[in-house]
C-alpha cells in the first residue's frame, strides 16, 4: 500500500469539501507489516529492538516512546485481502514530535517489510444534554415497540425478545450494576467453569442467566454483579475458558489499559461518565420488569465493552478494539455511538475482517453535525462498507440537526442507511448522578436501531445478517417528503421495528376520513345533538405492507349518551397505498338531544386475518362534531355586528327570518336556510343604531325601522323598498 501520496489527497479533498474538520492523535501512526512477515513479539514491542534496523533507527531518530498491536487480539486468520489485523501496530512518538506526512513518509520508506503508515483518527461520543424533565419514551410508539411485542403472546406469559441474542455497547463502560440493566446483562456462558455451570443454571434451561450468576456468586436479597467478577468468584479461575485470549471476560471487558484506574480488565464499569449507561438502556434496559424504562428489544443481553480510560473524556480511546473483542466474543449487533471525520483504510480493513469472518451487525452513529445545523460529512465509523450507519430525526420526523449525506464509495464513504428517533430519548444514567436522564444526539439514534436489530433477530433467529440488515433497511417509513432539502441523504427512512417483522404479513391501517349521513333530524347536513347519522369509514393502507383483507371493524364510544346499535362494519379488500370505505350500510350512531357543541371521541378495533398465525389488531381513534349551527350558519356579514337582530317570520311559512344590520351601514334579512332575502341587504350609508318591526300603516305587512347614527330613521318594507325617513331634527 505505498499510496500514501493518494491517501493524502483524499484527506485534504474530505477535509475540503465538508465542514467538519478530521481530528487526528498528534503522536499517533499506525503501520501495518507485510502478510509474509511474522508479528512483532510483546518483548520486541516493549524494548522497541525489532527485527528491522531501518526501523530501529526511525525509533531511535524521533525517540518513539512504545510500539503496541493496534488489535491485541487479532488472531492470525484475520485479514482483509493482503492486510492482516495481528500485523497493525500502533507507533506513539513523544507528544513534542507530530505525526506529520514527512514521518508517515519516512516510517513507509525505512524498510520494504512495512506495507504502509498512516495517522490514527480520533473518535467521539454523540451525545448532546436535553431537557432533564421529559421523562416519556416517545420514541417508542414512533417506531411501533408497542405493537411490536404484541407478537409475543403477552397475556399467556410470551416474552418478546430472545436473551440469547446480544448487542454489544462498545463506549465509555456501563454501570452494569444498574437497577434498569443489571439482569440483562450478557453473562459469557462458555467462560463459566464447567464444574459450576449445571450448578448455576437452577433452572436447568441450558443458559446461566445474570440473576443467576448473581444468586451463585454473592447474595440475591443484594444483587449486585461485581460479585460475578470479584477476585473471590468461582466464575473467576484465572483461566481462558473458552479460547478467546480474553481471561474471565464474563461480563465484557475493558479494552483500553492506559489511564485507568484499575488493571481488572474484565470490568467495564463507567466511573465519571453516563454516555454508555444512556446508550445501553436504549439497547437493552430490561422491560416489564416495574422499574424505569424500556427498551425495543425488551428482553435481550447487554455486553458491555469500555473502549476509555477511567478519567472523563470525551474520546473514545480503543473503539475498534472494542469492537474486535465485541465480535470475537460472539455478539450479534454491535452498537458504537461515536466517530469521527477521520478515515484510515486500516479501520476499513478490520471491519471487512469481521464481517467476513464474524456474524456480527455493526451500528453507528452517524454524527451530530456542526452544533448550529445539520452537516454533510464523511463521518466514521459509520461511512465504512459494511457498517449500519444512524442519523437522528425529531418527534414529527423532521430532520434538522445531525449529520448526513449519501453514498459516495469512490471516496471511502458508504453513507447513511437510515434515520431514528434522536431527541429527548429518555433512558438509564449513572446512578450516582441520575438514574435516568433524556439525552440527544445520534449516540441515542444509533443504539435505537440496534435494539430494532435485536428484536428483529429474536424473531427471525435462523435468518442471515444480511437478511436482517436489508429486512430493516427495506421496512422504514419514508420520510424524505418530509425533508426534501435531504432527500437521498438519511437513508431508506425513519425505523419501523413493527414493519420489519412483519410487513408482508400484516397491513397497517390508519383512518382517512368519515362520511355522515343524517337518517333523523332537521336533514339539513349538519350533525346536531338529537339526530342519527348512518356513517361510512374510509381506511388507508400504508405503502410497503401487505393487503388489508376481510377487515371487521367494531365502533364504540364510552360516553353514554351516544347509542351505537349497528356497531359493526366490514370492509373487503384494502390493498397497500390505497383507501377503501366499508361495503355495506356502514355504522349507524344517535347521539342525545342533551348533548352540546363537541368533539366526541370514539374507537374503532379493526381485526384481520383471524385464522393466520399472526392475525392483524389494531385500534383507531377519531371525532366526530357535534354543531348548534343550522345550514346556512354562522352567517358572515360585510362588517361587524353591533346591532341585535330582530325576528319575525316575515313569509308566513312557520320559520322566523332574522334582521340586523352591520356596522357599514347594511341592512340584511336573512331566511332559516342562511340565505338574504331578495332585495337585501340595503345599504344606509351610516351605522346602524337599533331596528324594530311593526305594522306602522295598518296593512297586516311589517315595516321595518332602522335607526343610524347619523340621527336619521328609515322605514323599509321587507323586500327591502324604501318607505320613507325622518331625521331628529326635524329635516326631511
Amino acid at each position: 500500500m505505498k499510496k500514501l501520496c493518494s491517501l493524502l489527497l483524499f484527506l485534504l479533498l474530505a477535509v475540503s469539501m465538508h465542514a467538519a474538520e478530521a481530528a487526528y492523535y498528534d503522536n499517533h501512526i499506525l503501520f501495518s507489516l507485510e502478510k509474509e512477515e511474522r508479528p512483532l513479539s510483546a518483548e520486541e514491542c516493549t524494548s522497541l529492538e525489532t527485527p528491522y534496523p531501518q526501523l530501529n533507527a526511525f525509533i531511535s531518530k524521533y525517540d518513539v516512546q512504545r510500539i503496541e498491536p493496534w488489535l491485541p487480539h487479532a488472531k492470525p486468520h484475520e485479514h482483509d485481502g493482503d492486510v492482516y489485523l495481528n500485523r497493525i501496530y500502533r507507533l506513539v512518538l513523544r507528544k513534542d514530535v507530530p505525526a506529520d506526512p514527512v514521518r508517515l513518509t519516512e516510517l513507509e520508506q525505512t524498510a520494504s517489510v512495512i506495507r504502509g503508515a498512516e495517522r490514527e483518527p480520533v473518535m467521539r461520543k454523540y451525545a448532546v444534554p436535553d431537557d432533564p424533565y421529559l421523562k416519556n419514551q416517545w420514541f417508542l410508539s414512533k417506531v411501533q415497540a408497542t405493537e411490536a411485542w404484541e407478537l409475543w403472546d403477552l397475556k399467556a406469559g410470551g416474552i418478546p425478545g430472545d436473551s440469547t441474542v446480544v448487542i454489544a455497547v462498545v463506549d465509555d463502560g456501563v454501570e452494569y450494576t444498574h437497577p434498569d440493566l443489571w439482569e440483562n446483562i450478557w453473562i459469557n456462558q462458555d467462560e463459566i467453569p464447567a464444574m459450576y455451570f449445571d450448578i448455576a443454571d437452577t433452572d436447568g434451561d441450558g443458559y446461566v442467566s445474570a440473576r443467576e450468576a448473581v444468586r451463585f456468586c454473592g447474595d440475591e436479597d443484594a444483587p449486585d454483579l461485581r460479585t460475578v467478577i470479584s477476585a473471590s468468584s468461582p466464575f473467576v479461575d484465572n483461566t481462558d475458558n473458552d479460547g478467546d485470549g480474553y481471561t474471565d471476560n464474563l461480563i465484557g471487558w475493558d479494552t483500553n489499559a492506559e489511564g485507568s484506574a484499575s488493571d481488572d480488565d474484565r470490568n467495564p464499569m463507567a466511573f465519571h461518565n453516563s454516555h454508555g449507561t444512556h446508550v445501553a438502556g436504549i439497547a437493552g434496559a430490561v422491560t416489564n420488569n416495574g422499574t424505569g424504562v424500556a427498551s425495543v428489544a425488551y428482553n435481550i443481553s447487554i455486553m458491555p465493552v469500555k473502549a476509555t480510560g477511567d478519567a472523563t473524556s470525551e474520546n473514545i480511546h480503543t473503539g475498534y478494539q472494542g469492537m474486535h473483542f465485541a465480535a470475537q466474543a460472539g455478539a450479534d449487533i454491535i452498537n458504537c455511538s461515536w466517530g469521527g471525520p477521520g478515515y484510515s483504510s486500516y479501520y476499513q480493513n478490520q471491519i471487512n475482517s469481521l464481517y467476513d469472518q464474524y456474524g456480527a451487525i455493526l451500528v453507528a452513529a452517524a454524527g451530530n453535525g456542526d452544533g448550529d445545523g445539520g452537516q454533510e460529512e464523511y463521518h466514521y465509523p459509520s461511512g465504512y462498507e459494511h457498517v449500519v450507519s444512524v442519523t437522528a430525526v425529531g418527534p414529527s420526523d423532521n430532520f434538522s440537526w445531525a449529520s448526513y449525506g449519501a453514498p459516495d464509495p469512490e471516496n471511502h464513504f458508504y453513507g447513511v442507511d437510515l434515520s431514528a428517533p434522536g431527541e429527548n430519548i429518555y433512558s438509564t444514567y449513572l446512578t450516582k448522578t441520575a438514574p435516568y436522564a433524556s439525552l440527544r444526539g445520534t449516540s441515542m439514534a444509533s443504539p435505537l436501531v440496534a435494539s430494532c436489530f435485536g428484536l428483529l433477530k429474536a424473531f427471525y433467529p435462523d435468518s442471515s445478517r444480511e437478511w436482517l440488515i436489508r429486512r430493516l433497511l427495506d421496512n422504514t417509513d419514508p420520510i424524505d417528503d418530509l425533508n426534501p432539502d435531504y432527500a437521498g441523504k438519511i437513508g431508506s427512512g425513519r425505523v419501523n421495528i413493527l414493519k420489519a417483522l412483519v410487513s408482508d404479513r400484516w397491513p397497517r391501517l390508519t383512518y382517512a376520513a368519515h362520511e355522515e349521513t343524517i337518517i333523523t333530524g332537521d336533514a339539513d347536513s349538519i350533525l346536531n345533538p338529537g339526530e342519527t347519522i348512518r356513517m361510512m369509514v374510509e381506511l388507508k393502507n400504508a405503502p410497503g405492507w401487505t393487503k388489508a383483507g376481510s377487515v371487521t371493524g367494531i365502533l364504540r364510544s364510552e360516553d353514554p349518551r351516544i347509542l351505537i346499535p349497528d356497531s359493526i362494519a366490514a370492509w373487503s379488500n384494502i390493498f397497500p397505498d390505497s383507501s377503501a370505505q366499508n361495503g355495506d350500510n356502514g355504522f349507524q350512531v344517535s347521539f342525545s338531544d342533551e348533548m352540546l357543541l363537541d368533539d366526541y371521541s370514539f374507537t374503532l378495533e379493526l381485526l384481520s386475518g383471524e385464522t393466520e398465525e399472526h392475525p392483524y389488531h389494531a385500534t383507531l381513534d377519531f371525532d366526530i362534531s357535534l354543531y348548534l349551527d343550522q345550514q346556512g350558519f354562522p352567517f358572515y356579514a360585510e362588517n361587524e355586528v353591533e346591532a341585535s337582530p330582530v325576528f319575525l317570520d316575515i313569509e308566513k311559512d312557520g320559520k322566523k327570518d332574522i334582521i340586523f344590520g352591520d356596522k357599514s351601514g347594511n341592512l340584511y334579512v336573512v331566511n332559516a336556510e342562511g340565505n338574504v332575502r331578495e332585495g337585501f341587504p340595503v345599504h344606509l350609508g351610516s351605522q346602524i343604531g337599533g331596528i324594530a318591526v311593526a305594522d306602522i300603516d295598518r296593512d297586516d305587512i311589517p315595516e321595518i325601522a332602522v335607526t343610524l347614527f347619523d340621527k336619521a330613521i328609515h322605514v323599509y318594507d321587507i323586500n327591502g323598498k324604501h318607505e320613507w325617513s325622518r331625521r331628529v331634527d326635524g329635516i326631511f
